[in-house]
């Protein structure tokens, strides 16, 4: 039914285990097409090529492992600090396209194919009202995509029905983070400790609160 392309320049970063320190980072530019997306007119699926829903040009991961050493010459201190392993994941990409606005006016389209279309983007005007990456605004309250910069396609015509590299929503990065240990009673016995931390530092939009009113005092 359809066709994919799928460009990208990948590069990998290894740091071998030594001195209780692993790393790994791995950084890929790509570039993802096909004509399965967005689909405006299924008799011309060739005109439908445009970036994949999944596109996300940049991503880059870190996983790191470190294992503490042995700490001075004291027994005890150095047994209760040795071996706790931290370990992490953080990956931080480009966020995903949004698709284009369905078109909402076009009669003869609809009437003649049975189907709709997309609308079209307005030259020079932005897609967006505030910098969605910038956590300075309430989701909740504020509406952040621009209506003035689509447009319905003429009566009967497709609209352009195409992902933009600059429409995308809000970064979200994946930051995990682990802590743990493995206690060895015996050969034949051992105790796990680990805690895990699932994006330990998501950022969190904080509420907006209506101003407080300063009532003057009654004279007494």
């Amino acid at each position: 039914m359809g066709k994919a392309w799928y460009d990208s320049l990948q590069v990998k970063v290894t740091k071998r285990y030594s001195h209780g320190l692993d790393l790994t980072y791995a950084f890929t530019w790509q570039k993802e097409e096909d004509t399965l997306s967005l689909v405006n007119d299924v008799q011309n699926r060739p005109n439908a090529k445009c970036l994949s829903a999944n596109s996300r040009p940049l991503i880059s991961g870190i996983g790191i492992n470190y294992t503490l050493q042995r700490w001075g010459k004291n027994k005890i201190l150095s047994y209760a600090v040795r071996d706790w392993t931290f370990g992490g994941f953080l990956q931080y990409t480009s966020g995903l396209p949004f698709a284009p606005p369905v078109a909402n006016a076009t009669p003869t389209l609809n009437a003649v194919s049975f189907q709709g279309t997309f609308q079209n983007r307005v030259p020079g005007e932005p897609v967006f009202t505030q910098d969605l990456n910038c956590h300075c605004f309430d989701p909740s309250t504020t509406f952040v995509l621009n209506p003035k910069a689509w447009t319905n396609p003429a009566p009967g015509q497709f609209g352009s029905g195409t992902y933009y590299g600059d429409f995308r929503q809000q970064r979200r990065p994946l930051e995990n983070l682990s802590l743990g240990r493995i206690f060895r009673i015996r050969e034949a016995m051992n105790v796990t400790v680990r805690a895990e931390f699932t994006n330990i530092f998501i950022a969190h939009t904080s509420t907006i609160r209506p101003p407080r009113i300063h009532r003057p005092r009654r004279p007494e």
